[in-house]
């Protein structure tokens, strides 16, 4: 059986919201998605990446739209090594200066310390850009939204 995974993250990385924040916006997802079969908010040590499953497509770059898929599990590579602290990249396509989380990923994905998480929430896809409003206005940020399939 497949699971779908819809995960709410900060934009930027590092970002850790203070855990009355976090509690609150786990209370209202909860709510949100009242037919998930899990819903956590989850922090990691270190910074981590969030992937989209079987939903990903490709990876292009952030300035020219152009496919950087190819050079994509280098930079990963690269970035593991460092722990996920050094996330800069060049694009060989027209040589900006950038970062793994800016890269446009079709589907969505991007990395975080932080993630609230649901397990098959049954919402037909990403949230309602209310709800997505209220969970950011709960976390203190604006956050990415990322659907999974396993």
């Amino acid at each position: 059986m497949s699971d779908y995974i819809l995960s709410l993250m900060p934009e930027d990385p590092s970002y850790v919201p203070p855990a009355e924040a976090q509690s609150r916006a786990l209370a209202a997802y909860r709510a949100i998605a009242p037919e998930a079969s899990h819903i956590e908010c989850r922090v990691f040590d270190q910074i981590t990446f969030i992937d989209q499953g079987s939903n990903f497509e490709k990876v292009q770059c952030p300035a020219c739209g152009k496919d950087v898929t190819n050079h994509w599990s280098e930079w990963m590579e690269r970035a593991f090594e460092s722990k996920f602290r050094d996330l800069s990249i060049v694009t060989p396509c027209c040589g900006i200066h950038t970062n793994l989380n800016d890269l446009t990923y079709v589907w969505p994905a991007g990395f975080a310390r932080v993630v609230l998480r649901a397990q098959n929430p049954n919402l037909g896809g990403f949230l309602s850009s209310e709800d997505h409003s209220v969970l950011e206005t709960l976390m203190g940020c604006k956050l990415r939204q990322v659907y999974a399939h396993y």
